[in-house]
């Protein structure tokens, strides 16, 4: 596979049936077609931002780099205008009626299919339950063997313990599956608590050691409101 973002992003462009099979693939395991990128292009390309450099695209800014590192900076341009207008091939559309009914929230779908929390279930348990509680995040864009949650109080920021079960994501990058199992607090809980759904894709490290993350990834809006996890004493 490319060890540079530009070139990959050529081969998941590409016409024919080595194109499909290779968007095929990214969909169904997309950790196996970037396992030759750094994390920073790993990184850029998880966003599946389609946007330009100038418009805090990461894809075509972190090329723009890859370029420049190359002496070859004045061919970016031609680059980004041809990225930017590439479209994702429609008759390799899933229908949205077709997905998994936990999966419909698209957000933003193919050509450009934007990381999203779709839903956490349950939304709300009791203190009563005790724990270890354990709970589904639905979304697009996880990666297997990349992926964690994390559930922070509002207000304290206070983060509730969370195992992750099994491994890794199940489902595919359009329709992920993540299973934890998170532990109440230890209590009394005297007014319901409510903390915020953060999915973070931790794409490597650096050169001095430190994660290369991509999130929180944003969290889909229902009636107005963002979907959170409440604690009900």
């Amino acid at each position: 596979m490319a060890d540079t973002l530009y070139d990959l992003v050529d081969q998941l462009t590409g016409g024919g049936p080595s194109g499909k099979k290779l968007r095929r693939q990214f969909h169904d395991s997309p950790e196996s077609v970037t396992e030759d990128l750094v994390p920073g292009a790993r990184k850029a390309l998880y966003t599946m931002d389609q946007s330009q450099a100038s418009a805090g695209g990461q894809i075509s800014s972190y090329v723009l780099t890859e370029f420049q590192a190359e002496g070859r900076g004045d061919e970016h341009p031609a680059w980004e205008a041809w990225f930017v207008a590439w479209r994702f091939p429609i008759d390799e559309f899933v229908p949205q009626g077709k997905l998994p009914p936990e999966c419909r929230y698209e957000g933003q779908a193919y050509p450009n299919p934007q990381p999203l929390v779709y839903d956490i279930t349950p939304r709300a348990v009791s203190f009563a339950a005790g724990g270890p509680v354990e709970v589904t995040v639905v979304g697009q864009g996880f990666v297997s063997g990349r992926t964690r949650l994390e559930l922070r109080q509002q207000g304290t920021n206070t983060q509730l313990g969370v195992r992750a079960e099994f491994s890794g994501i199940e489902g595919s990058f359009r329709c992920g599956h993540l299973y934890a199992k998170v532990a109440l607090p230890a209590g009394p809980v005297n007014a319901a608590q409510v903390y915020d759904i953060r999915i973070l894709i931790t794409t490597g490290t650096d050169q001095l050691g430190t994660p290369v993350e991509l999130g929180p990834l944003p969290v889909r809006k229902e009636v107005g409101q963002t979907i959170v996890f409440t604690i009900n004493p």
